[in-house]
């Protein structure tokens, strides 16, 4: 049973599989090139892309739209690299890539009509908000419950990523969703919580792995300052015991005990002859 919710919230990669070319006539790698049979990520539908789908890209990032959108906009930022997901990130070796997507984010979601964008999960007022309508069987909206979504009011879109195992692909991407949601479930998806924490907006990943690299960095300057300290104290002792055995040394050395001179009690006696 869990296996079957798993998969209807999070469509897995066969699935999405069925909706790529199989030729390879049009499909790319991450450098933009066409596919070999050599390539190590030649199982990665995101690294083999149809070239057709994509929307924008540079050279270090490819948009295009979702097979299966989730709102009335649905787009997906990717970089050319392969990553897995936001767990083999780091703000260090990383930062310019995030910034990259976030930016080209929020210009391909004006470009589609969207202004406010959510780029950090906060505490959202919240306020009706009504689907897409466009799924129903008899093609009324239905108001989304007030406890499940981010406002409508204060944001028209969001930016952010699913944390593993929550993910469908394993290669990092970027949800540019317009909203609204197309339904219920699919809202569920997309919604920022504790527990399962399964989506997280780009500026509050962004901040986390910032913290993470501090922490790191502090962590090892510590490593590296109790090391030094373990270092030269042994060195101190040392050079306090050789500091003691000098002085007893230079005392051994210098001089010899001289023998305390005494006055007798009696005088001295004549030596008594035999005759």
């Amino acid at each position: 049973m869990t296996k079957n919710i798993c998969l209807s919230c999070f469509p897995c990669i066969k699935i999405q599989k069925e909706h790529y070319s199989n030729s390879n006539e049009n499909l790319i790698n991450a450098e933009g090139q066409p596919i070999n049979q050599e390539d190590p990520h030649k199982k990665c539908i995101f690294c083999h892309l149809d070239k057709n789908r994509i929307i924008y890209e540079d050279d270090m990032i490819i948009a295009f739209h979702d097979i299966r959108p989730a709102a009335k906009v649905h787009i997906l930022i990717i970089p050319r690299e392969h990553i897995a997901n936001v767990k083999d990130l780091t703000y260090k070796d990383h930062k310019e890539i995030l910034e990259r997507m976030k930016v080209a984010g929020v210009k391909i979601l004006k470009e589609q009509g969207y202004n406010k964008p959510c780029l950090k999960n906060e505490n959202h007022k919240i306020s009706d908000q009504i689907y897409d309508g466009s799924e129903t069987e008899d093609g009324k909206e239905v108001p989304i419950p007030n406890t499940l979504l981010i406002s409508n009011k204060e944001y028209d879109s969001i930016l952010g990523f699913h944390i593993p195992p929550f993910t469908s692909v394993s290669h990092l991407h970027l949800h540019l969703l317009g909203l609204p949601f197309k339904n219920w479930v699919k809202s569920c998806k997309y919604k920022s919580i504790r527990f399962p924490h399964y989506f997280e907006s780009i500026d509050n990943i962004i901040e986390e792995l910032k913290k993470k690299d501090k922490a790191a960095s502090e962590q090892k300057a510590n490593k590296e300052n109790a090391t030094t300290t373990t270092t030269s104290k042994p060195q101190q002792k040392t050079n306090n015991k050789e500091h003691i055995i000098d002085v007893d040394n230079n005392t051994n050395s210098n001089s010899s005990p001289s023998p305390v001179e005494t006055t007798p009690i009696y005088q001295k006696q004549p030596e008594m002859k035999i005759p």
